[in-house]
């Protein structure tokens, strides 16, 4: 497997009062400095660590913070929030604002998929498309090689504020989410939500996710949705309606089920019956009449499971 790459960008300090740090990163349909241009599509939405000084993580130091990557208006944003409850994160959080304009960064990622290198390109000093690309860390370092980055706004944590909080199922996500290398794009497209409905979720900012979407979650995901229920019920979430909706339309189910099934077993009693008339022989009419009856004691006892069933459903 190829060692992953890494990318520069610069950036500039605009705001220093909350510890988190929103940048510009990458510039879509533009060359950098390494000659590679970038399509859009390529970042889409990914979670990131943020990486001590000098991609200083590759090599066994501590993260210093974590974050999401996303492309807007031609342009790759990364919202990076550094750990500073410790005191390297407070450091590399330090170094960032002091340095200001003459901080840059970098970014470490494999390739997923490359596009075509047009002639009109080579021209203009392309010398490789990147079309997908999976980033896995971004990272302050001396030189960068990025066009047109820039920081959007830096926030720190003021004294007493409260530290940032999450809920019981948005950390178990945010958990999974990393250990199965899963986007907000790619478990929200799952989910059937978009990758921001994802982001508050695991921000605790969503009181509720409904049974249907934890089941779909807990697939993406590869875990169970009684793990999910689990840790969403710690957070005071109630699902008792839900599970009297859900058990209602699976008594609906059954019920029409056991219908169609009586129907059909009626069909067949009816059918021995005219065999038992039509029968030319006392032993064949017996034989056809003992068939008959019973298929209809089974269609009653069809008839029986579709009434207990219906009376579930109507509650």
């Amino acid at each position: 497997m190829a060692a992953p790459e890494r990318k520069t960008l610069r950036v500039e300090i605009k705001d220093a009062e909350k510890g988190i740090v929103t940048a510009a990163f990458a510039k879509l349909n533009v060359k950098d400095l390494d000659g590679d241009l970038t399509l859009p599509g390529a970042f889409g939405s990914q979670n990131v660590r943020v990486s001590s000084y000098g991609h200083g993580s590759w090599m066994g130091e501590l993260p210093v913070g974590r974050g999401t990557i996303s492309e807007q208006d031609g342009e790759a944003v990364a919202e990076l929030k550094f750990f500073m409850s410790t005191e390297r994160g407070r450091e590399h959080f330090e170094v960032v604002k002091e340095m200001g304009e003459l901080q840059e960064w970098s970014y470490g990622y494999d390739v997923k998929e490359t596009g075509e290198v047009t002639e009109e390109m080579r021209q203009q000093g392309v010398s490789r498309v990147l079309k997908s690309l999976k980033v896995h860390e971004v990272s302050p370092v001396l030189l960068g090689a990025g066009v047109g980055t820039r920081t959007l706004a830096v926030k720190r944590d003021k004294p007493g504020e409260a530290e940032e909080k999450t809920t019981n199922l948005g950390a178990l996500i945010r958990q999974l989410q990393q250990e199965r290398e899963l986007s907000n794009g790619d478990l929200g497209a799952a989910m059937g939500i978009s990758a921001t409905a994802v982001q508050e979720i695991v921000d605790g900012k969503v009181a509720k996710v409904a049974i249907l979407r934890l089941e779909k979650a807990a697939a993406a995901l590869k875990t169970s949705l009684s793990r999910l229920r689990s840790a969403a019920e710690r957070d005071g979430c109630d699902y008792a309606d839900e599970d009297e909706m859900r058990a209602r339309g699976a008594a609906a189910d059954e019920a029409r089920k056991a219908a169609l099934k009586a129907e059909e077993l009626l069909k067949s009693a009816e059918a021995e019956a005219r065999a038992a008339i039509e029968a030319k022989s006392a032993a064949a009419a017996k034989a056809a009449i003992e068939r008959a009856e019973a298929f209809q004691s089974e269609a009653k006892s069809e008839f029986e499971r579709f009434h207990r069933n219906m009376e579930r459903y109507v509650g």
